[in-house]
């Protein structure tokens, strides 16, 4: 499978793979596995649409940012994985959105190569992958930025079946990658695939709202 979007001479080698590579796909994984074991106790009331909802602001306590979220959400952090926002389970499946942020040697293009061939490679290669947003999209010759930094969006479709652990139930990953303050940033909402356009809207607020701060 290639990956849409991504400069084939930016795709990551799928023989090669570099240390950095292992890294990015051993906390894709993690993240992953965390809400698929359902382990995190990040789960409130499912928010309602993004203009009904009701907003708090959440300043990080181990990363550099501040960002609005609904005030349905609860919060954890949890330093291997990240800050967490959790919103509500739909056929045993959490609505989470996490915030991570590491130090690496590469360029936004290769995390982001990297990152979707690592996507490709969970759920024995079902998912769906594709580049939904970069820093100037071909399609709509639009420059997608967040806080003011260029990023790339991700989307992850994982059919039913894909994954025994949330017991074949599908669902939508939509991660948000960027570069700032000599972190690189991943910002991703997990979910059924039956809510996505639903929670869509709010992760999109919260991307709107997200700030570097410090």
């Amino acid at each position: 499978m290639t990956e849409k979007g991504v400069p084939t001479s930016q795709q990551a080698s799928a023989d090669t793979r570099p240390a950095r590579l292992v890294n990015i796909e051993r906390g894709l994984n993690r993240r992953t596995f965390l809400i698929m074991a359902g382990l995190s106790p990040v789960i409130a009331v499912a928010a309602c649409a993004e203009q009904d909802t009701k907003w708090k602001t959440y300043t990080s306590s181990i990363y550099p940012y501040q960002i609005d979220y609904p005030s349905t959400f609860s919060t954890q952090t949890i330093p291997t994985v990240g800050d967490l926002f959790g919103g509500g389970v739909v056929n045993g499946f959490p609505t989470l959105i996490s915030i991570k942020a590491e130090p690496l040697n590469l360029s936004l293009d290769q995390y982001t190569s990297e990152f979707v061939a690592s996507a490709q490679r969970f759920n024995n290669g079902q998912d769906t992958v594709t580049v939904l947003a970069s820093p100037l999209d071909p399609r709509t010759k639009q420059v997608f930025k967040v806080s003011g930094n260029d990023a790339y969006q991700i989307g992850v479709h994982a059919p039913q079946g894909a994954n025994p652990a949330v017991h074949g139930v599908p669902y939508d990953m939509t991660a948000t990658l960027i570069t700032a303050k000599g972190l690189y940033w991943t910002i991703t909402l997990f979910n059924e695939s039956s809510v996505t356009q639903k929670y869509r809207p709010i992760y999109k607020h919260m991307l709107d709202t997200f700030q570097l701060t410090r």
